[in-house]
């Protein structure tokens, strides 16, 4: 993975703005780890806490399939769709959490953040191990972010959250919803053929994220790539870009040898 690593580092060489990458070989346990314990803003990467606490509250004998109505007062603008539908439109639980991460929709995220209560969510994450993750404020609330309350995570946190999920009894209905990502710019744009990539993104001004499983082969990738204090979007993008195309020819090498 030597040659990995040096190729990595070039990439983050020449991005503006601090970053870092793990990438780890969940076949062989071979990684590779830069600026792992760093905190960045979570941006959209929150919503995997939030997605993992509702799984919690289902094996705890909660029905997905309850419909709610959506309300005039649950939207919130930023990503996603519920935004532009009209009121009383009756969605699942199980819907809002499809939405919240293949469209990373911040109503959606809102919703259940409102019903599972943010101090719950804290608590899986401490639960979990995630040290430098945690959930303080809803997604679009700029009076709690104008007060210097920001949602924060690690590189790390992101690799033990995704190990969490394979673990987890709903795995699979978990790791299906988020093959389903629809964000897909970032670390999946020079995949060839796979068989699928179970990740989320996230973006804020200065900052773009990605994280997930790449399963390939017989093999399976973890991949983190968070950024923050980028002059420019598009270099955080072309990191990400860029180590997600090393990765995927690795592991097609990996499988020709």
């Amino acid at each position: 993975m030597e040659e990995l690593r040096q190729a990595i580092e070039r990439q983050r060489a020449v991005c503006s703005g601090e970053s870092a990458v793990i990438v780890k070989n969940l076949t062989t346990g071979e990684r590779i780890a830069c600026n792992e314990r760093d905190v960045f803003p979570a941006a959209s990467l929150i919503k995997l806490p939030v997605l993992f606490t509702l799984y919690k509250r289902k094996k705890e004998g909660f029905f997905l399939g309850e419909r709610i109505r959506m309300e005039q007062g649950h939207k919130v603008g930023g990503f996603g769709i519920l935004k532009d539908l009209e009121p009383g439109l009756t969605l699942s639980w199980k819907d809002l959490a499809v939405l919240m991460i293949i469209v990373s929709d911040n109503t959606a995220a809102n919703w259940l953040i409102d019903f599972l209560g943010m101090d719950a969510v804290n608590r899986e994450i401490k639960a979990l191990g995630l040290s430098e993750t945690e959930l303080n404020r809803k997604m679009m609330d700029a009076a709690a972010k104008e007060m210097g309350l920001e949602n924060r995570t690690s590189a790390a946190d992101m690799e033990r959250m995704f190990e969490a999920v394979l673990k987890d009894a709903d795995s699979e209905e978990m790791m299906d919803i988020l093959k389903r990502q629809q964000c897909n710019n970032k670390l999946p744009v020079f995949f060839g053929e796979h068989g699928g990539f179970a990740h989320k993104t996230g973006d804020l001004p200065g900052t773009e994220h990605d994280a997930g499983i790449l399963f390939t082969g017989n093999q399976a990738f973890f991949t983190a790539v968070l950024t923050r204090d980028l002059r420019d979007n598009r270099d955080g993008i072309r990191l990400n870009q860029e180590i997600g195309r090393l990765v995927y020819h690795y592991g097609r090498q990996e499988r020709e040898e």
